[in-house]
């Protein structure tokens, strides 16, 4: 998922400095009903600047993967039963960063809970009834309206402030009130 910004951004870092190396990782779904026509014209654009780049083409999760990635999220010791490995698989399409997403929105909304005895707990019923939303900036998206304000405005500053920082960046003008 790229916004019209990042990709406007991207493209402008590309077509000004074509003397410089550098490193990126896309991940788009091909054929996807959301690929928009402003990704595709960016990688015709990509291509034409005769960059050296390639693309390579995953194919979706197999079923037992999906088991398999479901299983090391939970850290699960056992096989997950057969129905919610069809659940995974059926929602997930196969795709792993919603698969990830998917598992987490539902620890979330406690549909998968942690027991006192060291196992995970599910109702079946439960998860199938879990309104799935369909792409993943969508579940992020609802996991963080679940925030209270506080920790929101602590996101919106880290945000911000880029990926490391010290302390001190959240509090408020430099004094003891922190956000």
């Amino acid at each position: 998922w790229a916004d019209s910004k990042t990709l406007d951004l991207i493209d402008r870092f590309f077509s000004y400095n074509n003397a410089q190396s550098f490193y990126l990782i896309m991940s788009y779904q091909s054929g996807a009903e959301n690929e928009s026509q402003q990704l595709q014209n960016f990688l015709n654009k990509f291509q034409k600047l005769r960059r050296r780049f390639r693309e390579i083409e995953l194919m979706p999760l197999e079923k037992q993967d999906v088991g398999e990635i479901t299983s090391a999220i939970l850290r699960n010791q056992v096989d997950l039963s057969s129905d919610l490995t069809d659940f995974f698989h059926e929602k997930s399409y196969g795709n792993p960063m919603y698969l990830v997403e998917l598992v987490k929105s539902l620890i979330a909304q406690d549909r998968i809970s942690f027991s006192s005895q060291g196992t995970w707990e599910y109702e079946l019923s439960e998860i199938e009834s879990f309104q799935v939303r369909s792409h993943n900036v969508d579940m992020i998206l609802s996991r963080l309206q679940g925030f209270k304000d506080a920790d929101m405005r602590v996101l919106e500053v880290a945000a911000t402030a880029g990926m490391t920082f010290q302390f001190e960046t959240l509090l408020i003008d430099g004094r003891t009130q922190s956000v």
